[in-house]
């Protein structure tokens, strides 16, 4: 079971709008995502999910700097 503080820290790691990109991608509510987000429910698929779009978030930040680095 993920503790309360790794959903913490992969919440801080989502883009801003990602319960809305996380109900498009898994086709559940956004309040329920909220809700296994936020450790008041349990739902792996929507964890998985969200574990996916940190790391596209992440290497769409690191390609984002580099490219501004080359500027």
């Amino acid at each position: 079971m993920i503790t309360t503080e790794e959903l913490s820290k992969l919440r801080a790691s989502l883009p801003v709008h990602h319960l809305k990109i996380l109900s498009e991608r898994t086709k559940y509510s956004t309040v329920y995502i909220w809700q296994v987000l936020n450790n008041e429910r349990q739902n792996q698929d929507i964890i998985d999910a969200a574990i996916s779009l940190a790391k596209e978030t992440k290497e769409r930040r690191e390609a984002a700097k580099n490219d501004i680095a080359n500027l």
